[in-house]
């Protein structure tokens, strides 16, 4: 019997833990990255100049889900990326069309800073001699 009750406490606890921690998820949006944030500990970044599409329908297949609530109907987030596995990762911010928005915006800025940052190749700078 004593086992039982071991058991029993020790689901309850891991329980607890889990409702604790997917309480306290947040996601940060960063120059160059978007973060995944439990207790201020990062746990998943994704490049932004990585990210294909930003919208709110699944487009089917396997996705990382990343909830931070318990009913995420009205609050997801898919975001799609260009390569990798999962190509698809589902949030749920308390502010889905503001989320959206920082996001591509987000990712415009970086998109546009990494072309801006880019050696030309040996054909632009032949063209631009002529």
């Amino acid at each position: 019997m004593k086992i039982v009750w071991i058991i029993a406490c020790s689901l309850a606890s891991i329980s607890l833990l889990l409702v604790i921690l997917k309480s306290q998820m947040s996601y940060d949006i960063g120059r160059r990255y978007l973060k995944i944030v439990i207790l201020g500990i990062p746990v998943r970044r994704i490049l932004l100049v990585d990210i294909e599409r930003v919208g709110k329908k699944e487009l089917g297949g396997i996705q990382e889900r990343w909830h931070n609530s318990w009913v995420a109907n009205h609050r997801q987030v898919v975001v799609r990326k260009r390569r990798g596995w999962p190509r698809e990762l589902s949030v749920t911010p308390s502010q889905r069309y503001v989320f959206i928005t920082e996001l591509e915006q987000a990712v415009e800025r970086a998109e546009a800073r990494a072309k801006a940052a880019s050696k030309p190749t040996v054909e632009e700078i032949i063209s631009r001699s002529e």
